[in-house]
């Protein structure tokens, strides 16, 4: 199930838990009571009680029906559109929620009922089983989604979808040698040629799930010693035992297997040549804090007026300019003022003082369509890099970020560049927009397409309220 949200549309598993009582009056059997509908959606489509749908899973406390119910209380609902102009949670949002056909249901029971009959015309269809997973994660009735997932996987072993879901609850049920075979279910799908809706999702699915390994190392240690040796033996088996031999980070037989199993036919010698990857390496190397942005011989000599006298004065090589994190002692960064921003070539430092991120933009430069963004044309990569590499630099100290928490912030800065901060996260890819537009001249026009594009690629690695995966593909990107 998914809701259209101003103009946004986001899955029922992403909608954060909320707990909010309405009376309403079951249309089957009369009955009224109070039930914990969660987050209101409110519409124009349909009549009165056609309008409301709720977030949370209920049933009439009476007579069991799933819906639908009237509201009866309306001044209360009232008051919570009220409320919710002021906070920063809401609850109660303009919007509708649909099924993926299209359907629309008032409660979350009424489209599990909806889904089941469906099902029972269908009951080989994976896909639909899928659904049927997905909405009951979002019930947060969690026995039942494995279920559903468990007979999608049974109907085709391939299935990505689940496959990956199943992987996420075992581990949150600390039931490792199930999260291990997903895993190697996982691998031996993407080997034999299956793939998600993009590569850049499927990269994001397989980059995700060695992840996921390495954050509970010794669990899925204790795992794999309980294992079969035709388990190990396996193609895929003996790349998860690689990574989890590596211990941390990823070692580069694991981007060479992502790259592989993606199609890209790269062999160790051609791999270890290509010039992305050589690049990573020579950033890894940089005992420094921050990041070198860019290759020196492209750096360009147009620096933004105020950035370049930090350069002049401070003595630094605009070749391995660079941001300076300060660390904090638990190893976490720590940015007193964002404004504020510290810069190094490696040897020396500079402190530049930016008022405004709005007013490095130069130029009136049109930005490409959406389309052609998608390839993260060659004239923006610096923007795509410095922001992206700075954002994976902050991993190592901070905890992991969620793919919600990096589209918010990503969304902030192309709709209000200079709005409230955030966060850490926030500040660090504020300072190194600041740095690449400093440095590159870059219109307002371009900045806004440039982050609407790492927007969108966000999305498509996020698989649910508390994935990681964009993270994941940062780490894979930058070999971090």
């Amino acid at each position: 199930m998914s809701m259209i949200l101003k103009e946004r549309h986001i899955t029922a598993v992403d909608m954060p838990h909320v707990r909010q009582s309405l009376k309403l009056v079951c249309q089957k059997c009369g009955v009224k009571q109070l039930y914990d509908v969660g987050t209101i959606f409110l519409s124009d489509a349909g009549n009165n009680n056609e309008r409301f749908q709720f977030t949370n899973y209920f049933r009439c406390s009476h007579c069991d029906s799933p819906g639908p119910f009237e509201v009866a209380d309306y001044l209360k609902v009232i008051g919570a559109i009220m409320a919710g102009k002021v906070r920063k949670n809401p609850k109660v949002y303009s919007g509708r929620a649909q099924l993926f056909d299209g359907t629309a249901h008032q409660t979350l029971a009424m489209s599990e009922e909806y889904l089941k009959g469906v099902i029972a015309k269908d009951p080989d269809n994976a896909f639909l089983h899928v659904r049927l997973g997905n909405l009951q994660r979002a019930c947060r009735r969690e026995s039942i989604a494995i279920e559903c997932y468990e007979r999608a996987v049974g109907l085709d072993p391939h299935e990505l979808e689940a496959l990956t879901s199943l992987e996420e609850l075992s581990i949150k049920r600390e039931d490792y040698r199930s999260a291990l075979r997903h895993a190697r279910a996982i691998l031996d799908a993407i080997e034999t040629g299956r793939r998600a809706e993009t590569d850049e999702l499927t990269r994001g699915i397989l980059s995700a799930t060695l992840y996921l390994m390495n954050e509970h190392e010794d669990d899925f240690r204790a795992a794999w010693d309980g294992e079969t040796e035709d388990f190990r033996d396996s193609k895929s088996g003996q790349i998860l035992h690689e990574y989890m031999e590596i211990g941390s980070g990823l070692d580069k037989r694991v981007q060479l297997f992502v790259n592989t199993a993606l199609g890209e036919d790269l062999d160790e010698e051609e791999f270890e040549d290509d010039d992305d990857f050589a690049l990573s390496e020579e950033l890894d190397a940089d005992e420094d804090s921050g990041a070198r942005w860019k290759d020196p011989k492209s750096c360009p000599v147009e620096m933004e007026a105020s950035l370049g006298a930090v350069v002049t004065n401070s003595s630094l090589d605009w070749a391995g300019l660079r941001l300076d994190l300060p660390a904090q002692e638990d190893g976490g960064v720590a940015i007193t003022s964002r404004n504020s921003i510290s810069l190094t070539d490696g040897a020396r430092c500079g402190l530049w003082t930016v008022p405004s991120l709005r007013a490095l933009f130069r130029g009136n430069r049109q930005a490409p369509q959406e389309s052609a963004m998608e390839q993260y044309p060659a004239e923006y990569v610096d923007l795509f890099y410095c922001v992206e590499f700075c954002a994976s630099m902050i991993l190592d100290a901070d905890r992991d970020p969620t793919d919600e928490e990096f589209i918010e912030i990503y969304s902030t800065m192309r709709r209000r560049p200079d709005g409230k901060r955030l966060g850490v996260l926030h500040d660090v890819v504020w300072q190194s927009a600041c740095l690449a537009l400093g440095m590159v001249k870059y219109s307002e026009s371009e900045y806004g397409a440039v982050f609407g594009q790492l927007t969108r690629s966000v999305r498509h690695y996020r698989t649910g309220p508390s994935s990681r995966n964009y993270i994941s593909y940062l780490r894979l990107n930058f070999n971090r």
